[in-house]
């Protein structure tokens, strides 16, 4: 893997755990109540890898698509890109 793979793959990986850590004992809800909640998800769904549709409809983002992403997908997606680092 190309060095500079494998540091996405890591930025990937600490975003995916960020997104994790912001949504512990909170609802999407808070979503509508918490506006940094919101740009922090934003950010951390951009790097995981939605960055195309974040960036350029960003006056358009759903923030039940972001809640839903987070807290159904990354779940998925983690273990799936931990396995994915090469060996150390």
């Amino acid at each position: 893997m190309p060095p500079e793979d494998d540091a996405r793959l890591r930025h990937m990986i600490d975003a995916a755990r960020a997104a994790r850590r912001f949504i512990a004992g909170r609802g999407p809800a808070d979503l509508d109540a918490d506006e940094m909640l919101v740009f922090a998800l934003v950010r951390a769904v951009e790097i995981i890898g939605m960055s195309n549709r974040l960036v350029h409809a960003y006056f358009d983002v759903d923030k039940a698509i972001v809640w839903k992403a987070v807290s159904e997908e990354v779940p998925l997606l983690l273990p799936l890109l931990l396995q994915a680092l090469p060996p150390a």
